[in-house]
């Protein structure tokens, strides 16, 4: 299918740097922009193919469309790298470590967190609170049969919590 070609090699890749600023745009920003990309794909008609389908693999019996969703998350969790990076010495990193200037600071990354749980770690409004959102969500659909990436520990793990509160003792992440 052309069509699709045309979205992933013209129209995301134009995508990329109003999505990676640190304001991520409203959903109806997102909303509108798959709605066009479904436009063109079907020229203007009713979809033919469930949009869910689409975004499947080849293997699962979709087309890898990009979902603009995702796409979104993909390139927020991009700063977690940069975020992690001993080397990178950027002044916004300052911004973060004292947003997260909580046990654990960066450890944040480390564990599995759910949406619902991050709150506690930054204010609702920030750039930082859509990136974890974008990492919870990442890593909720994360399948370690499919990939390797690391262990999951219990610090920071949404499953394990006393008195209702992901645990994190800074002490013993210390030692």
């Amino acid at each position: 299918m052309g069509k699709i070609n045309v979205v992933k090699t013209c129209a995301l890749p134009k995508l990329i740097y109003p999505f990676s600023t640190p304001n991520n745009p409203p959903q109806t920003v997102l909303n509108k922009v798959t709605k066009m990309i479904f436009n063109l794909i079907w020229d203007g008609k009713p979809d033919k193919i469930e949009r869910s389908q689409l975004v499947q693999s080849y293997e699962d019996g979709g087309l890898k469309l990009t979902d603009v969703n995702y796409f979104l998350n993909a390139l927020n969790v991009s700063w977690v790298n940069r975020y992690l990076d001993p080397e990178n010495k950027g002044k916004w990193k300052l911004f973060f470590n004292e947003t997260l200037n909580k046990p654990g600071n960066e450890f944040v990354f480390k564990g599995k967190l759910y949406i619902k749980d991050i709150d506690a770690w930054v204010p609702r409004c920030s750039f930082l609170y859509e990136l974890l959102k974008a990492w919870c969500v990442i890593n909720k659909n994360f399948h370690p049969k499919k990939c390797k990436i690391g262990k999951t520990t219990f610090w920071n793990y949404t499953e394990v919590k006393i008195n209702n509160k992901v645990i994190l003792y800074k002490d013993w992440l210390e030692k």
